[in-house]
């Protein structure tokens, strides 16, 4: 399965969960204050970053910087002709 593939079907689940009738009063800084952040919501994204760490074999223990990093090359390979 290609790592787009992947992106896809994981991000599919967090908009599911933020176009949920229960969030759809809830500003995105609401939603993803760490404090008050819906179960199902952080368990969606959970998963997305766990899927997208497989599709680019990347160490589990990688930051976020480096993540962002990494994937910012990526997208610059693909883009620049």
């Amino acid at each position: 399965m290609s790592s787009k593939a992947v992106s896809n079907e994981q991000w599919r689940y967090v908009f599911a969960y933020r176009q949920n009738r229960l969030y759809l009063d809830n500003a995105s800084a609401d939603l993803y204050d760490e404090r008050i952040m819906p179960v199902e919501l952080r368990t969606a994204h959970k998963n997305n970053d766990q899927a997208v760490l497989a599709a680019y074999n990347l160490p589990k223990n990688i930051t976020e910087e480096e993540i962002v990093a990494f994937l910012m090359q990526e997208y610059q390979k693909r883009t620049t002709p």
